[in-house]
């Protein structure tokens, strides 16, 4: 696995992103540099934001895609400006003034690019978490493969505006006022996350002040960075880093 910073929620304070992004080296990838970034979702809504921190953020966006060396995935707050879904199936910031301000940078072709599960090595990233619920498969269990297949169709459900059969991606559980006892990839709250035996899941959505790590059974580890941009993680052969901004004065 290359040697990877994973950034959790922004929220439109991409600014902070490029802080951390120069001050660690990674603004920059040679294609040749065995670095990336990989940013879990959540590009979008913030308390009292407005239409230029929207654009801006969106700008940011779409230029980041075009970079080789990131990982692009989706979070909830991101998903609804893609689909706009029919009903209440919003989050909390949705608004039909920010969705038009966005989908006049961001093009089909831009949403493409984000992905909704990546997985290298005994690491698995995605927004919210994995959860059995969506994807045990009743003799494999749940395996990186089976993941891919199940949103696969769920993403081509979306694409026929059938929501119904996406909750793998968008359904929310319980915690978040949601009908289901597991979240999909993009609602699944911390409180709900499970463990994978040998896997590091690494995951936000759920906002905590700082990096939050769980240690289960049989090399199981559950990661949450979405610390309101506080800290975030580097991965290399040595293991996992917490950065804090605050005490590397970025």
């Amino acid at each position: 696995m290359k040697k990877t910073l994973v950034i959790g929620d922004i929220h439109n304070k991409y600014y902070i992103v490029d802080r951390f992004l120069t001050k660690l080296n990674y603004q920059i990838i040679e294609e040749n540099e065995d670095k990336q970034v990989i940013f879990v979702g959540d590009y979008f809504d913030d308390f009292n934001d407005d239409w230029a921190d929207v654009k801006a953020m969106a700008l940011w966006l779409k230029e980041s895609l075009t970079k080789p060396n990131r990982i692009h995935l989706m979070g909830n707050h991101d998903y609804h400006y893609m689909v706009k879904p029919k009903g209440s199936a919003y989050c909390s910031g949705f608004s039909s003034e920010k969705y038009d301000v966005i989908n006049q940078i961001l093009t089909n072709e831009d949403w493409q690019k984000i992905k909704y599960f990546h997985a290298e090595d005994n690491y698995w990233f995605s927004h919210a978490g994995v959860a059995r619920y969506w994807f045990q498969h009743p003799m494999f269990g749940v395996t990186k493969e089976g993941i891919e297949s199940t949103v696969e169709k769920a993403f081509h459900a979306l694409k026929a505006r059938k929501f119904k059969e996406t909750g793998c991606l968008y359904g929310a559980d319980y915690f978040r006022g949601g009908e289901y006892p597991k979240g999909g990839l993009l609602w699944n709250d911390w409180r709900n996350s499970e463990f994978y035996d040998g896997i590091t899941q690494i995951f936000g959505h759920t906002p905590h002040r700082k990096i939050k790590v769980s240690v289960g059974e049989n090399n199981a580890r559950n990661i949450n960075v979405d610390s309101h941009l506080a800290e975030v993680i580097e991965i290399d052969g040595q293991g996992i880093k917490i950065i804090n901004r605050f005490k590397t004065k970025i």
